[in-house]
């Protein structure tokens, strides 16, 4: 493990840094299914940060067009990450129901149950992306604010890893 050696993590901090390293452990242990699990969607363009603050929102008189933004973790792959719900905001980001009736045509075999698992997949991506994000901040001397990322997206990863929303 690294950083265990900045001299401003304290014992708390290290042994939730070691929590976080075990629930990854234990996620590793199911990432085959979930592997399986993914391929029964379709490849697409993933944003991988889809959420308010990468959304801009242009309303004409006729229309309204959506113009994301921030591509950086944009890739080609199961959408699952852009599905996901995220706990910092009081509804889902994406609507499940419009989105399986937008892609139902070109994704015949998709249920809406599979769509749900699907999204809590991306829940599991997300928090994984999260935690790596945070973990950045540990080469630094003002760690606090990345360990408490990291004691919430620990939590949200242990949630997510418990509900198996690739194998229900």
């Amino acid at each position: 493990m690294q950083n265990l050696d900045n001299p401003t993590l304290t014992t708390d901090d290290i042994a939730l840094m070691k929590k976080v390293v075990s629930i990854c452990d234990i996620l590793e242990t199911h990432w085959d299914q979930i592997a399986r699990f993914c391929e029964q969607a379709p490849s697409t363009l993933a944003h991988g940060g889809f959420q308010p603050k990468n959304i801009h929102i242009l309303y004409d008189q006729n229309e309204i067009i959506l113009f994301p933004v921030d591509w950086e973790m944009a890739g080609w792959g199961v959408p699952a990450a852009d599905l996901a719900t995220d706990h910092r905001f009081p509804t889902p980001l994406v609507d499940l129901t419009v989105y399986h009736s937008m892609v139902k045509n070109h994704w015949p075999n998709l249920n809406f149950s599979t769509l749900e698992k699907l999204a809590g997949v991306g829940r599991v991506f997300c928090q994984v992306a999260a935690i790596d994000w945070a973990s950045m901040s540990l080469d630094y001397p003002w760690t606090e604010k990345a360990i408490t990322s990291l004691d919430i997206y620990h939590e949200g990863l242990s949630e997510s890893i418990q509900a198996k929303p690739w194998a229900r």
